[in-house]
């Protein structure tokens, strides 16, 4: 190994996802693979059948390298899926946790963009994206405004041919925005989010410090996306928005409540028995669907989860109960942990140029173009 690989930060891995064919193929390959040093009468007998038929000769050469190609894109696959090749090398302090609960959701996540630069390939372009792993864990029910987060490179970042901080670099920024899960009566008369009651947490990214340990100013925040977690084991369902916040997804709240409307529209020419048939249909359905009951995500370690799924559904369904219901049950946190991974977005051209050390001193205020010098002391004129 290299002197980079030896002082490279750790990887940890969580595996909770089942082994995939490719690996399973893979190890099955390098099983078949022959030793180094075979048997030399056994080599000999197959170089004599290899010249007495040529044909069998060819099929066995033609059979040999297609393995062979076989098992180089199955090692190449599974490098790719698993996140090895881009962490092996990376540097930093803390270790880069990644999280493969949703395995076809990491390997989508792992695709490296080309960033934008102007035309000299001195800048990055605004609206150029580059993917973090977080390394901070961070709540939206005890987060504050300002509150620092730390994250790593997943690629190396380069402006044209540039490099300008390897994969592994540290990223630094702080909360910009915090808002608790509230409940739906809540949400209904804040005018901030309106009907919105999941947790809300909007982060800025302000520099990034490389493997030189020069701090790099940056300004960019997490992309839009529909979905960046989906562990479901958790319950943790997040996305980003269009103000760059990461939050719960709304369509899902919208989702659960127009399935009630629609049922109470459907038993409304039951007359009097819709007032036993309602608590039914929606324990059921609680029962198939937790998350359902809830109007938010339920994780498969929740004990008796359908239970009480059941029996909140059916307690929704009793006439005035959604009274209780909105006064009391939640929206889901926003809870960023370590190795949950966004893309970042720049929202300034990024040059890549380093601070100084003048822009680096406490309460400056102003940005200053060259080293600081400590002049001499000046001599009294008699």
């Amino acid at each position: 190994a290299s002197a980079a690989g030896e002082a490279a930060a750790p990887v940890v891995v969580d595996n909770d996802a089942k082994p995939d064919a490719s690996s399973a193929a893979g190890e099955a390959t390098a099983a078949k693979a022959p030793p180094e040093n075979g048997n030399d009468a056994t080599l000999a007998k197959a170089e004599d059948a290899a010249a007495t038929s040529p044909a069998n000769a060819d099929s066995g050469a033609t059979a040999a390298k297609t393995e062979s190609q076989a098992g180089a894109e199955q090692e190449f696959v599974l490098a790719n899926a698993e996140g090895i090749e881009p962490i092996q090398e990376a540097a930093g302090d803390g270790p880069i946790v990644i999280d493969n609960d949703e395995h076809v959701q990491q390997k989508q996540n792992l695709t490296y963009e080309e960033l934008p630069t102007d035309a000299g390939k001195t800048k990055i372009k605004i609206g150029g994206r580059f993917p973090v792993v977080i390394a901070s864990q961070i709540t939206s029910k005890t987060a504050k405004k300002g509150d620092p987060i730390e994250g790593r490179l997943k690629y190396d970042l380069k402006i044209g041919d540039r490099l300008v901080a390897k994969k592994g670099s540290v990223v630094r920024g702080h909360v910009n925005y915090a808002l608790k899960a509230r409940t739906i009566l809540h949400s209904l008369v804040s005018p901030e989010r309106w009907y919105r009651n999941s947790g809300c947490l909007g982060i800025d990214f302000d520099e990034i410090i490389n493997e030189r340990g020069e701090h790099i100013p940056c300004s960019a925040a997490p992309s839009r996306q529909s979905r960046i977690v989906k562990n479901k084991a958790e319950g943790r369902e997040l996305g980003v928005n269009h103000y760059g916040q990461i939050t719960g997804p709304w369509g899902q709240q919208l989702r659960y409540k127009a399935v009630r409307i629609g049922l109470n529209f459907a038993l409304a020419p039951a007359g009097v028995f819709s007032f036993g048939a309602m608590p039914v249909a929606l324990g059921v359905i609680g029962a198939a669907n937790p998350n359902f009951a809830f109007s938010k995500p339920v994780g498969l370690n929740v004990r008796h989860r359908r239970l009480k799924g059941f029996a909140w559904g059916f307690l929704s369904g009793i006439p005035g109960s959604w009274l209780i219901e909105d006064t009391t049950v939640k929206g889901q946190e926003a809870i960023i942990k370590p190795g949950d991974e966004f893309l970042a977005e720049f929202k300034q051209e990024f040059t890549g140029e380093p601070e100084t050390e003048a822009s680096l001193l406490s309460g400056a205020s102003t940005k200053v173009k060259g080293q600081v010098v400590s002049g001499g002391k000046k001599k009294k004129s008699k």
